[in-house]
């Protein structure tokens, strides 16, 4: 009889499927916000980001009480993706204040932050969670990066086939990192995340799909 190794579950579980899930929740709650803008107008959308934000808290805070490693991974992750959407639906709601040249200094800034906690105080599902909102916003910015040095530069559409050729090698190998070696059910999370982020930059570039 064939047999599922401990191996082959955490590919599946903990690799592939974690990346379809994030990639599917996010792309679903993405696309309701211009069809609420729309229909309710802004305050429509404000109340829907912030029910979208106290779902993300809530599952921050449920990251603490789960069992330690790919559980807490996991709530985290969502509780990050859902953090992400709260910020693209104030975007659209406030302005573009995710692509500024500004902007890039506050990522930078966030990012050195919990680069020095990240061990020292963060428990597993809080590095997750805020690796979702970084790594969600920095995709967005190079794509939005990207898209402005083609209308400024007038060079045609190289910088975005660059971001959308690094995407696709990334794709790749996340796949691999997921798929090849030994590795914990925790690893696999993370390259299940990397993997839906380069995913949804080159489906942005070359399918127009949101982001």
């Amino acid at each position: 009889m064939f047999r599922i190794s401990e191996k082959q579950q955490s590919i599946v579980l903990d690799g592939i499927l974690v990346a379809a899930v994030l990639y599917l929740l996010m792309l679903m709650l993405e696309l309701l916000i211009q069809p609420i803008l729309v229909m309710s107008g802004r305050p429509g959308l404000l109340i829907y980001s912030l029910v979208i934000l106290v779902i993300s808290i809530l599952f921050l805070d449920r990251s603490f009480h789960v069992g330690w490693g790919i559980d807490q991974a996991r709530t985290g992750l969502i509780g990050g993706v859902l953090g992400w959407v709260f910020i693209s639906s104030i975007d659209v709601l406030i302005g573009l204040f995710t692509t500024t040249a500004q902007s890039f200094f506050w990522l930078l800034f966030f990012s050195l932050f919990v680069a020095v906690l990240w061990k020292r105080v963060f428990p597993l599902g809080v590095r997750f969670y805020l690796l979702a909102v970084l790594l969600n916003w920095l995709g967005h910015f190079l794509v939005a990066g990207a898209d402005m040095m083609d209308w400024i530069g007038r060079v045609g559409e190289l910088p975005m086939d660059l971001v959308g050729w690094a995407a696709i090698a990334g794709a790749a190998v996340s796949m691999a990192y997921i798929f090849l070696g030994e590795k914990s059910r925790v690893q696999r999370a993370g390259g299940a995340l990397s993997l839906c982020i380069f995913l949804m930059i080159a489906l942005k570039i070359y399918l127009q799909v949101s982001l």
